[in-house]
């Protein structure tokens, strides 16, 4: 739609032009001089405008070649011998494809500067991405160098288990489950303050501003093709010279002189204001002595090149004030300098504009010139990070397994915890041994996960990780063990990957209820159903005897991330007059989170 509405300007431009044209050739055709008119130069000049802004170079060029042809052919038709066919197809095509090409220069500087907005929100991005993942894989460093030291503390709490499990006196079975339990407790503690690093918001990186700034300072341009053919700009000049009605004197000596007259042009890139002087100064020796310049129409040529450089290529802004004065004075004091017969004073105040045009031309051009270098360094800057993207997502695949590691460790100790301390308070053999047992199980499943899924945290992850928490009635079953009374009602169908965030989801508030209200009785409600899967854990509150704690929520705050990355949603709080009810909702049709 847009290309298409880009079009119709396109089309509307150019048509345009050649209905201004072709009217001022019928017009001329009946009429006397209407080719001249200021209306109608002036409606060709922003027809031509209207063509640069809109249309492509190519079309750009050919309707501005039309034009110009019929323009010629209607000042030929109107005005008779007044002006040379060569000049007014020289006139005419500045006429046109001056304000043609100021409007291509706008439009492309439109395009470039949407392009550079672009680039620099795209830099932006990756920048943050790059911080982003800067600080992820650090954070998941450190958490595998922490759950690397717990590996050995789950270890030793297996060979303690195992070890009073053994033996026969009471005081060694205490002093073990003494040992588990501070074992237990500082691991924990290190997993709980590595859960709150992970958890912190990322840090933005304070970028400078993507393409902007001053660019370095330009080198002074070596010497091309393009300025020995612009130092040919007074070839023209000299066909007119000692061809055109205004010659005067040797033709050998106006031939010269033109051919002068453009040969500062060679440098006018390296030093555009003197070499608009030199111009200038040449033409004013000329029109003194030999042919008056004013009084041609191809001296346009050399003049508006020197314009256009100093707008082009002077270094500084007092350059191009330089330069523009340069011209203010120098055009009417060319004009002063000529003999009577050659003075065009009508032309003195367009000339000016033509060149105030140019030197507006210039300028954009150097701004282009400008952009296009920005536009290569943030080009520049995109390919040298083009991984961020990737590095980031890898960061944040290892940075939530390495905070699922901690919430089902953290959930395992948990339970090593509450078993060694109910063990050491009762001291029964079949009970003690039942603890345990519970114990020595709970620290190898926790051991078997943290060494299968670190080989995954120490590398980048190259497949999603399956979850290990285990199933809905191991997980029941195990709270039960632990002394949490458990009623649990599941009705409905439950997919796969449902069932295995229900389960991590259940786990965690029964692990909060045992270590947060003991004593509580616990109800878990699961109902599937088509549309998605609802959990309910709620308990009764702790008992008189054991007061409730307090803890750090970071469980259930993984718990939310994780189901909202699915789409699910979690809300936890308390109840009235007493308990804790934790509620989550996940739709069916989604990948395991």
């Amino acid at each position: 739609m847009v290309a298409g509405a880009r079009r119709s300007r396109a089309a509307g431009a150019v048509a345009l032009l050649l209905a201004v044209c072709t009217a001022t050739l019928a017009d001329a055709l009946t009429l006397d001089a209407v080719a001249d008119t200021t209306v109608a130069l002036v409606a060709a000049a922003c027809a031509g405008l209207a063509v640069g802004l809109t249309s492509t170079p190519s079309a750009t060029a050919a309707a501005g070649a039309l034009g110009a042809g019929l323009l010629t052919a209607a000042n030929q038709v109107g005005r008779p011998g007044a002006d040379s066919v060569p000049s007014d197809v020289v006139f005419y095509l500045l006429l046109l494809g001056g304000p043609a090409v100021v409007g291509a220069l706008v439009a492309a500087r439109g395009r470039q500067l949407a392009e550079l907005r672009r680039l620099a929100r795209e830099v932006e991005e990756q920048r943050d991405a790059g911080a982003d993942a800067a600080r992820l894989e650090q954070q998941s460093a450190v958490a595998a160098a922490v759950q690397h030291g717990v590996i050995q503390t789950m270890g030793a709490i297996v060979v303690q288990a195992d070890g009073a499990r053994r033996t026969a006196d009471p005081a060694d079975v205490r002093r073990a489950l003494d040992a588990i339990e501070r074992s237990a407790r500082r691991a924990l503690d290190e997993l709980r303050a590595q859960v709150g690093t992970l958890r912190e918001p990322a840090a933005v990186a304070e970028a400078a501003p993507s393409g902007g700034g001053d660019l370095p300072r330009r080198p002074r341009p070596e010497l091309g093709p393009t300025d020995l053919l612009a130092a040919l700009a007074g070839v023209p000049l000299a066909v007119e010279a000692t061809l055109g009605d205004a010659a005067r004197g040797p033709a050998w000596a106006n031939v010269v002189a033109a051919v002068a007259v453009g040969a500062p042009l060679v440098l006018r890139r390296r030093h555009p204001a003197a070499s608009a002087a030199a111009v200038l100064a040449l033409a004013a020796a000329m029109s003194a002595v030999l042919t008056p310049v004013p009084a041609t129409v191809t001296s346009l040529l050399p003049l508006l090149l020197a314009s256009y450089a100093v707008g082009a290529h002077a270094r500084r802004r007092r350059g191009r004030v330089t330069g523009l004065g340069v011209l203010a004075l120098g055009v009417p004091l060319l004009s002063a300098v000529s003999p009577a017969s050659g003075r065009d004073l009508d032309g003195l105040v367009p000339t000016l504009l033509w060149c105030l045009a140019a030197v507006g031309a210039g300028t954009a051009v150097a701004g282009r010139s400008a952009r296009v270098a920005r536009h290569r360094r943030l080009v520049d800057e995109l390919e040298a990070g083009r991984d961020a993207a990737a590095r980031l997502a890898a960061a944040q695949e290892r940075h939530a397994l390495a905070r699922d590691l901690h919430d089902s460790v953290a959930a395992a100790m948990t339970v090593v915890c509450l078993h060694a301390v109910g063990a050491r308070r009762l001291l029964e053999p079949p009970d003690v041994d039942a603890a345990l047992a519970t114990i020595a199980a709970t620290a190898r499943h926790g051991l078997a996960e943290l060494r299968a899924s670190l080989d995954v945290l120490d590398g980048p992850p190259e497949a999603p990780t399956a979850d290990r928490v285990g199933d809905l009635d191991t997980v029941v079953e195990g709270a039960r063990r632990a002394g949490v009374r458990v009623d649990l009602m599941v009705a409905g169908e439950l997919p796969d990957h449902c069932r295995t965030l229900a389960a991590r989801i259940v786990r965690e508030a029964l692990v909060n209820a045992a270590r947060h209200a003991p004593g509580a009785h616990v109800t878990v409600t699961i109902a599937g159903s088509p549309d998605g899967v609802a959990v309910e854990v709620s308990d009764t509150g702790a008992t008189e005897t054991a007061p409730a704690t307090t803890g750090t929520g970071t469980g259930l705050q993984g718990l939310a991330e994780r189901l909202a990355a699915v789409g699910g949603r979690l809300e936890a709080g308390p109840l009235e007059p007493r308990g804790f009810v934790v509620r989550a909702t996940m739709p069916t049709a989604v990948l395991p989170a």
